[in-house]
């Protein structure tokens, strides 16, 4: 689903940020899983899934990779990086939910609606040379997902984080 303005995509991300719900205590405190107080509820479902799946399929997760601890660490989320018993799927809801508050933070500053201008920055990087070069692309904002993710006019799956985005001089 997509909206023609900000309002509605913040808020969802807004949900998503939240503390665990009392369900998830709930649950946490029936199965013998601490959760920190601070736990956001989309990461909280990950790390409940995680504490069960040797009791439900009789394997322990994956664990994070040092890639994702260095995005971690990137990202500002240098303690939970540290987490010797971080897995694979819980680096990676820590990963989504520190992005979404930058996007969070960036559909708040750039109040975006439909037909309005942004430049989009992109990296690329030369594989042989390993030299990264970055580009600025005009767009018009066509709508926003739930995720946040702005689409832009012209189809062809042109969009871009709100993260990434910075309003054009009018």
């Amino acid at each position: 689903m997509t909206f023609t303005d900000w309002r509605e995509p913040l808020r969802l991300l807004e949900e998503q940020s939240r503390p665990a719900t009392s369900d998830q205590w709930s649950l946490a405190d029936k199965v013998g899983l601490r959760l920190g107080e601070d736990v956001p509820r989309a990461v909280a479902s990950v790390l409940l899934e995680d504490f069960l799946r040797p009791m439900v399929w009789g394997e322990a997760p994956d664990p994070a990779t040092d890639k994702q601890r260095a995005f971690l660490v990137q990202l500002g989320a240098i303690d939970v990086a540290a987490d010797a018993d971080l897995s694979k799927a819980a680096g990676s809801a820590w990963i989504d939910h520190c992005l979404s508050i930058q996007n969070q933070q960036s559909l708040r500053d750039l109040r975006l609606a439909r037909g309005d201008q942004v430049l989009k920055r992109w990296t690329s990087r030369d594989p042989a040379s390993g030299i990264a070069t970055e580009f600025l692309d005009h767009c018009v904002v066509s709508s926003i997902g739930t995720n946040g993710l702005v689409y832009f006019k012209g189809g062809n799956g042109k969009c871009g984080w709100p993260s990434s985005l910075q309003p054009t001089e009018a």
